[in-house]
């Protein structure tokens, strides 16, 4: 008997879960999920139950993303901009490309800047 706290933490998707529940049973163990309270040793519910809550997880991810992909969208519209913040500004960038310009190395222009030299090539 395979005992897992749940099944996301088992596979990560439907075909993935199918696939782990037919290779443990193959191997003649059966699989108990404890948050789902899922016993594939009881035939006449445990497989079919399985499936089912497969299903609905995979639903569950779907919806969760696309409402993710929803609330960047709406905070883009208000003017913000979600996720890590810009490290140099339009002012700073245009000092850097001053400095390269005037025949600065990439390494002087980041310790003047404070900035790591791959993030200045990213700016540059």
């Amino acid at each position: 008997m395979l005992i897992v706290w749940s099944l996301d933490r088992l596979a990560r998707s439907l075909t993935h879960l199918l696939v782990t529940v037919d290779r443990i049973q193959l191997a003649g163990a059966g699989l108990w999920s404890i948050t789902e309270d899922i016993d594939t040793t009881d035939r006449g519910t445990g497989v079919p139950l399985l499936a089912i809550v497969a299903v609905l997880k995979d639903c569950q991810h779907a919806i969760n993303c696309e409402n993710a992909r929803i609330g960047l969208a709406a905070a883009r519209e208000r003017g913000r901009c979600p996720g890590r913040p810009r490290v140099l500004t339009g002012t700073t960038v245009a000092q850097a490309r001053t400095m390269k310009n005037d025949g600065a190395t990439v390494t002087e222009i980041a310790q003047a800047l404070g900035v790591r030299r791959t993030t200045l090539y990213r700016y540059l």
